[in-house]
């Protein structure tokens, strides 16, 4: 009986130290989406191919001929997502992506599909479009083990609205420059 009731306060104890409240995002995050550029179409090609790989974004569709080259799903390092603090500023401003405040948040998990189309528009310059679609975050927590008495980080288990920082955008867009 013992047993059954110190694993009914334990996983009581770790649901309600990993529950997250839910957010709205703060800030005003419009990232720029499109750019025109005298360079080549395929130096343009060549950079966004290049920019994806350098950047470890596999691709799922590459098609030169319509100018479309896409990733979908992917996981984003931990590295490029930030958390916004209580009054909607962010900690790391290089971070590709936002998630809202959370108490107790550290970092976050997200996922995205990437869609860039490169195309010659009729006055000899190259037009780029950069979206970001189907943005999933989750926060990663960090709450105190009351059976070992250390810190330890959780995946939060609600997956919350995020947005872009533009930062993805506007370093793709400053190769074409």
């Amino acid at each position: 009986m013992k047993k059954i009731l110190l694993s009914m306060v334990l996983c009581t104890t770790l649901l309600t130290s990993c529950g997250v409240s839910s957010y709205p995002l703060r800030g005003n995050y419009q990232p720029e989406k499109f750019m025109e550029t005298t360079n080549s179409f395929d130096n343009v090609w060549e950079n966004v191919i290049d920019f994806f790989a350098l950047n470890n974004i596999p691709i799922s569709t590459l098609e030169k001929n319509s100018g479309i080259i896409v990733a979908t799903e992917i996981a984003i390092d931990e590295s490029l997502v930030t958390i916004e603090d209580q009054f909607g500023k962010i900690s790391n401003p290089n971070a590709w992506f936002v998630l809202p405040y959370s108490k107790n948040a550290v970092g976050g998990r997200v996922t995205c599909s990437f869609n860039v189309r490169v195309k010659e528009v009729d006055n000899k310059k190259i037009s780029i479009n950069v979206n970001v679609s189907n943005i999933k975050g989750q926060p990663l927590i960090s709450w105190l083990n009351t059976m070992t008495l250390k810190k330890e980080i959780v995946l939060g288990a609600i997956t919350t609205d995020c947005a872009s920082t533009g930062k993805f955008e506007q370093d793709l867009m400053n190769l074409m420059k």
